[in-house]
This record gives C-alpha cells, structure tokens and sequence, in this order.
C-alpha cells in the first residue's frame, strides 16, 4: 500500500493541510510543535479512529486531544493505492455532538467510485491491530 495523498480538513491544530507523499520514502520534519505528531496520529486516525484509551499520562484521550476546539471535529481523506494497483479513498469524520463524539467512514474504490463495506484496517491492514499498529 502506498500513500497518495493526505488531506487533513480539521485534526488537531491542522486544518486544511494537504501533504502528498513522493514515491519513495517520505521523512517529516519541522520545528517542535508544528504537526509531524499530528500528521501521523492522523494517518492512524483514518484506518482506526479513536480509541476511548486516555493517554499514557491519563490525561485526555485521542478524541479529546484532536477533535479541533474551533470546528468541533475531527475529518480527513486519505488516498492511498494498495499493492495490486487499485486507489482507493478513506474519508473519516467525527464530530462532537454534545458530550458525545459522532463518526463515519467511507472508503471508495477509485475506479469505479463504488463504495466498500468494510473497515478500513481490515481492508488495508490485514486487521493487524492498533497496538501493532503503532509499534
């Protein structure tokens, strides 16, 4: 699987940020506090969503700490093209909604725009879980 294109509409403090990968291997970097962490708990956000975990200092959970303050949700597309060639297209979205967080995925086969029902680890993952994930 090969990553195309990231497009953050609101994540954290990112919002409209669009990042396409080169071919190759890609290495962010930037200042402190200028979103390399957020573009790659994005990139995990889209084939996960949030975990309800707190953080290891049990302070906020990933919802609470990327959902944005000002637009009150946390949205996003990633195109990537798996290993046979076929793009695909993930949108995810969660949005506060009271005191309760309210989300969906999509995923779209690119060339016939037909939707796939399925979950986006699983799909492109082999379901690997989040945990190996991260590792």
């Amino acid at each position: 699987m090969t990553i195309q294109r990231i497009y953050i509409k609101s994540f954290g403090n990112l919002i409209d940020f669009t990042l396409t990968p080169k071919e190759s291997i890609n290495v962010i970097c930037g200042n402190n506090e200028s979103g390399k962490s957020t573009v790659a708990a994005f990139i995990k956000f889209m084939f996960y969503g949030f975990s309800s975990k707190k953080g290891r200092d049990n302070s906020f959970s990933a919802a609470e700490r990327y959902i944005n303050w000002d637009t009150h949700e946390a949205s996003g597309v990633l195109e990537i093209t798996t290993k046979d060639g076929t793009p695909y297209r993930i949108e995810r979205e969660v949005y506060r909604s009271g005191k309760k967080s309210v989300g969906s995925v999509k995923i779209i086969n690119l060339n016939d725009g037909a939707k796939v029902s399925a979950e986006p680890d699983d799909l492109f993952l082999g379901g690997a879980p989040e945990e190996v994930f991260n590792k």
